[in-house]
């Protein structure tokens, strides 16, 4: 194993001089940077104050809502603040009705409203109906609130043992919440799953050749024959792949992260995630929320790219192992497997394709290994890693037979 690092060096070296992956990396990283930006540039608004309209586009929009937004930055969302937003909510609606209001009047009071449209909207999706602000106190949010986390354990087939253990998550989570401005970190949670598509595209087209394009040429009986043939090699072609698959998945990240922030800001990262995921249960802030996201998207990539580098041998035709990437990507894309098959279901949910999803973060179905109780994220990477091991030593057998075998 001693040529391991110049085998390595060499075989990340093929990997990167192909064409196709500079054209590939480019169109996806292109698609990265755009990504945060895609909201405020493919909608246009048009705000109505009274009798005047104001036709804003989506970076004015954005700048306007972001300023409303963070006039309720740092306030609980306790009785004194619900009170608040009934009350100039009930303004605007009298103008309704209320024809001594004069118009500047009504324009005042709307703009008193906008600065509550936030918590309006928090207390609306929460309660699922748009006229209980008026009627609620901070009590009764977030009892309503505990209900719809219920109601989630009861429809996703909870154990007893794993509902107490939600409720020891939930009642270490400080209340009443603290309102914070976060959309830039609540767009980069959305993204993951654009983001994890764009990596399996990347790692489908640029490492489903590794191995099969040595047995297309025909060169594989030099290169079989050589020193190394039978014992580095397929350790340094997984090893450049791997660190493909890394590197490409963390350019992404990157990119996407880099440029949300840039268009939405980096406001609101320590707020609990519950300010914008009001049904997720987990004991984080924003900003450890994207984390633990980017960690699993980091590994799932890793766990594919070993995937898509054992297929290759194993099938020995680049253009199959695309196919059968790209195409279970698409088929979870569609697929959806309902909660009543408790263990199959589980086991899809663990998938690389479906990990990455937002609302993987309001999954509560919990995996017991070895008397440890994790959420899928937390047992994702374990598993991934035991598959790899698994894959590796399968691949490198199959490898090595096909060298006495082949020829």
């Amino acid at each position: 194993m001693h040529n391991f690092g110049t085998l390595y060096v060499y075989e990340l070296k093929k990997i990167c001089k192909r064409k196709i992956v500079w054209i590939t990396m480019g169109i996806l990283i292109a698609i990265a940077a755009f990504m945060g930006a895609a909201e405020p540039l493919n909608h246009a608004y048009s705000i109505t104050t009274g009798q005047n309209r104001v036709e804003m586009n989506g970076f004015e929009y954005l700048a306007f809502d972001k300023e409303i937004a963070q006039m309720q930055d740092g306030r609980k969302i306790d009785d004194v603040l619900l009170t608040e937003v009934k009350e100039h909510y009930q303004k605007i609606d009298a103008y309704q009705t209320d024809t001594v209001m004069d118009e500047d009047t009504f324009v005042e009071n709307e703009k008193q409203r906008n600065r509550y449209r936030r918590i309006y909207r928090y207390v609306s999706y929460i309660m699922g109906n748009n006229d209980a602000v008026y009627r609620i106190d901070a009590d009764t949010l977030y009892q309503t609130r505990m209900e719809n986390l219920q109601e989630s354990w009861t429809e996703q087939l909870l154990t007893e043992e794993e509902k107490s253990y939600w409720l020891e998550i939930e009642a270490a989570i400080e209340k009443p919440f603290i309102y914070g401005y976060a959309d830039g970190w609540e767009t980069i949670l959305e993204e993951f799953l654009s983001l994890n598509v764009m990596l399996v595209l990347a790692i489908a087209i640029c490492l489903s050749a590794v191995f099969s394009d040595e047995h297309l040429r025909k060169t594989d009986a030099l290169i079989l024959s050589s020193k190394n043939g039978k014992k580095s090699l397929f350790f340094s072609k997984m090893a450049a792949g791997v660190t493909f698959g890394l590197g490409s998945g963390v350019a992404l990240l990157l990119t996407t992260i880099l440029s949300t922030l840039w268009v939405y800001g980096t406001e609101g990262a320590d707020i609990a995630v519950q300010i914008c995921l009001p049904i997720c249960a987990w004991n984080l802030t924003m900003k450890q929320a994207v984390l633990l996201m980017s960690a699993v998207y980091v590994i799932a990539g890793i766990f594919c790219s070993i995937i898509t580098m054992f297929l290759s041998e194993a099938m020995k035709n680049g253009i199959a192992v695309m196919g059968i990437m790209v195409g279970s990507m698409m088929a979870t894309m569609f697929v959806d497997i309902p909660y009543y098959f408790r263990e199959i279901s589980q086991i899809y949910e663990l998938l690389p394709t479906v990990l990455l999803r937002v609302w993987q973060l309001w999954d509560y179905r919990l995996v017991n290994l070895f008397g440890v109780k994790l959420t899928n994220m937390q047992a994702a990477p374990g598993i991934y890693a035991a598959v790899s091991i698994l894959l590796m030593a399968l691949g490198s057998r199959i490898y090595k037979n096909y060298q006495v075998g082949g020829r």
